[in-house]
């Protein structure tokens, strides 16, 4: 309603997919609409809420919605190496530019759905960088402190640590790669060996050029299903 999307072009399953994961992870929100906004930007915050990820899906053209979660295997995803990829494009984060602490405010049922916080700390992160930065976050969907701190937490070990980037392009191999998905990427001149990086955005280009460039982070479930040298890594 309000949006004058046909429900022909939404991938009903994937919804219906999310919402178990959600069910059992007690992961629910409550949310006031008293504000004009788009749907767009509605439901990017729920699926922030969420970690989540929405794009249309290239093998059906439908809008398709995805979790990110540790739910892959590794041996079955898109791999790409110099033999089916080029311009590999790699950066990392300066431990300069982490986060030490996320503060979530959100709406506590148990206070008269009140603003409350939940603050979670890298101890770690401190001591590495000798320094503590803290970073207030939305989390106002939320009304149970559980939910909100499990938010904080996702999101500090995202920001705690300084990850990796990479952009390049591929051939049709990945014509059906969509955003969210895991890959394997080995580029052994960057020092990445078998590492896992989740995919922020495709663009599929055309048919007949066949290159498809693909930007992607590193996956913050994967740190210890990755293996990279550390030698070339970091420069030493």
């Amino acid at each position: 309603w309000g949006c004058d999307y046909p429900d022909d072009r939404i991938d009903i399953q994937s919804l219906y997919e999310l919402g178990k994961t959600c069910f059992k992870e007690s992961l629910g929100l409550s949310v006031s609409i008293n504000s004009s906004s788009t749907v767009k930007e509605y439901l990017n915050k729920i699926l922030k809420h969420i970690n989540g990820v929405m794009y249309d899906n290239p093998k059906t053209g439908k809008l398709t919605f995805k979790l990110i979660r540790n739910d892959f295997d590794i041996e079955k995803i898109p791999k790409f190496t110099p033999s089916n990829c080029e311009n590999m494009q790699f950066t990392r984060l300066d431990w300069t530019e982490t986060t030490s602490a996320i503060n979530v405010q959100f709406t506590d049922a148990n206070y008269k759905y009140e603003q409350s916080t939940v603050i979670v700390q890298d101890m770690a992160n401190v001591m590495i960088t000798h320094n503590y930065s803290e970073s207030q976050e939305d989390g106002t969907y939320y009304t149970v402190a559980e939910s909100a701190k499990a938010y904080a937490q996702l999101l500090l070990t995202t920001a705690g640590y300084p990850l990796a980037t990479l952009s390049f392009t591929t051939n049709r191999y990945a014509y059906d790669v969509a955003i969210g998905d895991a890959i394997l990427v080995s580029w052994i001149p960057y020092g990445v060996d078998k590492q896992v990086f989740r995919v922020t955005d495709v663009d599929y280009g055309r048919l007949l050029s066949g290159g498809i460039k693909i930007a992607a982070v590193e996956d913050v479930f994967s740190f210890d299903k990755s293996t990279n040298v550390p030698e070339l890594a970091f420069g030493v």
